[in-house]
Order: C-alpha cells, then sequence, then structure tokens
C-alpha cells in the first residue's frame, strides 16, 4: 500500500530529524575533553561520513514523500525562482540574529534586478539552509563590529555566462 510506505518513510526522516544536533553535542563534548586524541579522526568518519550518509538518506525519504503527496518534482525544485530562495533566506536569517542579539544588520541584494530572473534547479530545503548559515555568520560578525549599529550586509550573486551556475 502506498500510502502506509509514505508513512514508513516519513517516521524514518522525523526520527532522524535531530541526528545532526546530536551529534554537534557528541563532537562538543569530545572535543572538550583534554585527554582526546582521536579529534581529527571523529571529524572526518563523524562528521563527513556520517553527514553525508544521513543528507542522503534525508533526500531520499523527502523526494519519495513529496511525489506521492502529489507534487511533481519531489524535493528537486525545477525551474526555482533563485530570488525567492535568497529573500526568504535573508527574512529567516534576521529573525534569528534579532532573537538572539535583539538586533539585526540590514541586508542588500546588489543585483536584484538581475537575480529576479535567475531560475534554476535545486534542493531548495539545502540551498535555503547553506544560505541562512553565511548570513548568520556575518551578522554576528557585523554586529561585533557595532553591537548598536551594526554595518549592513550586502549579497551580490553572479551568475555565471552561458550557464545556470552561480558564483
Amino acid at each position: 500500500d502506498q500510502s502506509l510506505l509514505v508513512s514508513v518513510f516519513e517516521q524514518i526522516r522525523s526520527r532522524h530529524a535531530s541526528t545532526v544536533e546530536t551529534l554537534a553535542d557528541i563532537i562538543r563534548t569530545m572535543r572538550s575533553c583534554e585527554h582526546f586524541p582521536y579529534a581529527p579522526v571523529l571529524d572526518h568518519v563523524l562528521v563527513d561520513e556520517f553527514l553525508r550518509q544521513r543528507l542522503g538518506i534525508q533526500l531520499l525519504c523527502d523526494h519519495y514523500i513529496s511525489l506521492n503527496k502529489g507534487k511533481s518534482s519531489g524535493v528537486i525544485s525545477l525551474n526555482c525562482v533563485f530570488h525567492d530562495v535568497l529573500t526568504d533566506a535573508i527574512l529567516e536569517s534576521k529573525h534569528i540574529c534579532d532573537a538572539n542579539f535583539g538586533i539585526a544588520p540590514n541586508v542588500y541584494i546588489s543585483n536584484e534586478d538581475e537575480i529576479s530572473l535567475i531560475k534554476m534547479h535545486l534542493i531548495r530545503p539545502w540551498v535555503h539552509h547553506a544560505i541562512v548559515e553565511l548570513l548568520k555568520n556575518a551578522m554576528t560578525s557585523s554586529i561585533k563590529k557595532d553591537p548598536f549599529h551594526p554595518p549592513d550586509i550586502y549579497v551580490e550573486v553572479d551568475k555565471c555566462h552561458n550557464s545556470n551556475t552561480l558564483k
């Protein structure tokens, strides 16, 4: 039965939802131990290999669930407007920064007109997450420079000529 299989994939995805956070806590704890000589091995095995496999499982589960809930393209967004992904990530980053610091720097998209025309195939949640992480780092740095009037942040996306690749 199709709905049973979708339910199983949803359960797997839910069970693994906090895996990354749990792994980060384990690594922080192990690194804080003075007599733990295996940090480089830990980084490679646990972080690189484990997370790559974890993200692959998440992608397959999400893709199957999406396809069986009526979406035509699964989790891979076809002809996704990149500007929408970027503006959503900026908004989320500003909310996170404001919640943590009580202030968030202004973020401007330098070439907004050009970006609004870019459409591409991508895994939207992953691209969104990557942009949020970059912006959180930039906002934290900006606030550390001036906690009361943080410098503005400018985002510039460069579309490579003759392709849909971004730099």
